[in-house]
């Protein structure tokens, strides 16, 4: 079985900004959500399990070997898909991903039977045979899924995977990475909540470099279990409550506004007492407010 250990990693660029601090968390297979605002040092961790970036402190191994010392047996093992991905533009998608499936050293044999396969799974078939260029962006993000998933790697860094899809597809992609996730490890950068609410076993919430928590959703909403309350409240009422409580959601309704908010203070909350969703958490433990 797969086994990725990240052992107190740190990340300081030069002048000083830190963008991971002491990041310490052990991924077996299964998909783990990472959640946190931009600046959050989700990107800036994947690029470290890629290799693309060398810690300032730590290790990082992979089935007992560090992957700075053999970078190569992470390579071997991995699909990514960076926030910001390229393609080339004059290659039609069937062109690009056999491109990058020889470059990854695939077979022909498995390459004839694979990018068809993930085609049709991300609608793409009917324009495998079009250049890129015509592509929306939506298609675009969907061949960059596409490639990371060729080969089967045992290691799948998705950044931000399902910007520009639209709601059939993130559920096309959301059931397939459940179908390959049993045997491998993948990570799923996102600042959408309900993309990591319904998809992953684990949840990791970051802040400014650190994780400020790792487990999984009912872990997570116990957190703040019977402290979430919604209540009616008037236009000029709002800016007091967002100056006292931690309010997660405000909607108009029947002349006034509703306020969902949580209560971790010692005054008496006022309203309905309701049940706290991953996005209550969310914004509970990073400091968000509507």
């Amino acid at each position: 079985m797969v086994e990725l250990l990240l052992n107190n990693v740190s990340k300081t660029y030069p002048g000083g900004k830190t963008a991971l601090k002491n990041f310490k968390q052990a991924f077996s297979p299964g998909i783990t959500g990472l959640l946190g605002p931009n600046g959050a040092g989700k990107s800036t961790l994947m690029n470290l399990i890629s290799t693309l970036s060398v810690p300032s402190a730590g290790s990082i191994v992979l089935n007992e070997v560090d992957i700075y010392k053999k970078p190569e047996e992470m390579r071997k093992a991995l699909g990514f898909l960076p926030q910001t991905f390229g393609v080339f533009p004059n290659l039609s998608g069937n062109e690009f991903l056999n491109y990058i499936g020889l470059i990854k050293g695939l077979s022909p044999a498995y390459l004839n039977e694979a990018i068809p396969y993930y085609l049709e799974v991300f609608n793409l078939g009917h324009v495998s045979g079009k250049r890129i260029d015509a592509y929306s962006g939506g298609m675009r993000q969907r061949i960059g899924i596409i490639q990371a998933l060729l080969g089967e790697p045992a290691v799948v860094l998705l950044d931000e995977p399902t910007v520009g899809l639209d709601p059939e597809e993130r559920i096309n992609f959301r059931n397939l990475l459940n179908e390959i996730a049993t045997d491998k490890i993948v990570l799923l950068s996102s600042h959408i909540v309900s993309d990591i609410e319904t998809i992953a076993n684990q949840i990791i919430v970051m802040k400014e470099g650190e994780m400020l928590f790792s487990g999984n959703s009912a872990d997570a909403l116990k957190l703040i279990a019977d402290q979430v309350f919604i209540t009616p409240v008037a236009e000029e009422e709002i800016a007091q409550y967002r100056k006292q409580y931690q309010v997660t959601d405000i909607k108009r309704e029947a002349g006034s506004y509703l306020v969902r908010y949580v209560n971790d203070a010692e005054s008496s909350p006022k309203g309905e007492k309701v049940t706290a969703n991953l996005e209550d958490v969310y914004m509970y433990l990073t400091g968000k407010t509507i």
